[in-house]
């Protein structure tokens, strides 16, 4: 249940509404006044000819409700600015040169540490990259995991010395990172306008909207199954879990319970980090950690820390689309004997074709970038079933967000499985098809 434990807040984001926009070629609502459209033509042919073979794929409106976003004519800087600076080789070197924290924030950005887009999903309640996390907590305050030793203690024992040397390092020097508001380019900007307008900070909010869309959707279709006990949680690979946070902030407030959030990660400090913002939503005596590597580990020698048939909603938002095919249908795999009957998995993937392309390639680390069609495959190899997949694209362009919903196991009430699905969930949940 909900820890009701008063704690000294620093700041927590607000939860996302759920996206009251489809467009699904029949709906004639109103478009929000903040929406961004800048989804290519070649996703908008590819989700067409789709959905004409009966794929569920959908494209819905992006809007930045319930978090910090510009006014229009900022925008509008903003996006002729990232054409401009993306035209220019070695672009990120420049942004940095013109304020430390940028170069700080660079640092972390590349080398895929979830803290970076801590700065994304709390803007507007900061100026400093780090603003709202705890460097103690995060860094030095005793995990339950491993002899109860400190993030810092585990980077130590899992790494070499001079990796562990340059994690820490960065991570600390993000820590002591300036405002970002503090310098003025030549179109009359500052790092943080750029930041906060820049597709792929957008696109992270709408992505983890998304995600919150499809469970709540899902859940309120399968109201029957959860009306005893509490909401149970896996996020794998998950970095900072911060938008599974919103989600089940906003499930309390619709009343449901909270029984279990796993954590299943590789880096102590992305456990640490997310350990750490759950307290600001009262979910921190939630919070089960396992410090696993869910991708190395051959498949046939891999067992999840977490018990088969537990988990209602199980979340791999940001980890498939770092990994081909086969190691990204594994993944699935493996979080698929997790999963109870009507219960779901989702995942995030960046859309091949996507805007403000070269902004990202010379920012972040390079994904592996899929069409639906692609993403669809990966599922597929996973063994899971085609018929019960759910994707939802939203206008900016940028993601794809797939829910992946088991069904309830047949009964006298429920008997519209079929036996090819039924088998297909067997056999993708077996251990021994790993």
């Amino acid at each position: 249940m909900k820890n009701t434990e008063p704690v000294e807040p620093r700041f927590k984001s607000n939860a996302p509404d759920t996206l009251g926009y489809v467009d699904d070629g029949q709906s004639a609502a109103p478009m929000p006044k903040n929406h961004f459209e800048y989804i290519t033509d070649a996703t908008r042919s590819e989700i067409a000819e789709l959905q004409a073979r009966g794929v569920d794929v959908r494209i819905v409106d992006s809007d930045l409700d319930g978090h910090y976003q510009l006014d229009d004519e900022t925008q509008q800087k903003v996006d002729d600015a990232i054409a401009t600076y993306s035209a220019i080789p070695g672009f990120g070197d420049i942004l940095a040169k013109q304020n430390p924290a940028v170069a700080k924030w660079l640092d972390m950005a590349k080398a895929m540490s979830p803290l970076a887009l801590h700065f994304f999903y709390n803007m507007g309640k900061m100026e400093r990259p780090s603003d709202g996390l705890d460097e103690k907590a995060i860094l030095d305050t005793p995990l339950p995991l491993k002899d109860g030793k400190t993030a810092r203690e585990l980077v130590r024992l899992v790494k070499s010395e001079k990796d562990a040397d340059t994690i820490l390092g960065r991570t600390e020097a993000f820590f002591q990172a300036g405002s970002l508001k503090e310098v003025v380019d030549e179109f009359g900007l500052t790092a943080y306008d750029i930041m906060a307008g820049s597709l792929d900070r957008i696109g992270d909010i709408t992505r983890a909207k998304m995600m919150i869309a499809l469970v709540k959707e899902h859940r309120n279709n399968t109201a029957e199954q959860h009306k005893q006990g509490g909401i149970v949680t896996a996020s794998f690979g998950g970095g900072l879990a911060e938008p599974v946070l919103w989600l089940l902030d906003e499930l309390q407030s619709d009343g449901q319970a909270v029984d279990t959030v796993h954590l299943v990660d590789m880096d102590p400090i992305a456990l640490a980090a997310s350990a750490d913002r759950s307290v600001q939503y009262g979910l921190q005596d939630n919070i089960q950690m396992h410090m696993e590597n869910i991708i190395l580990t051959k498949p046939d020698k891999y067992t999840t820390p977490i018990e088969p048939g537990s988990v209602d909603v199980g979340e791999v938002m940001g980890v498939i689309e770092y990994f081909k095919k086969e190691v990204a249908s594994r993944i699935l795999k493996n979080l698929a004997t997790t999963i109870k009957p009507g219960g779901m998995i989702v995942f995030g993937n960046m859309l091949q074709s996507r805007p403000q392309q070269e902004w990202f390639d010379g920012l972040w680390p390079p994904l592996k970038q899929r069409t639906i069609s692609e993403i669809i495959e990966v599922i597929e190899l996973s063994g899971l079933p085609r018929e019960n997949i759910t994707i939802w694209v939203s206008k900016d362009g940028l993601y794809a967000v797939c829910g992946i919903k088991f069904p309830v196991e047949p009964t006298a009430e429920v008997s519209n499985v079929s036996e090819g699905t039924a088998r297909s969930l067997a056999q993708a949940a077996s251990p021994a098809s790993l």
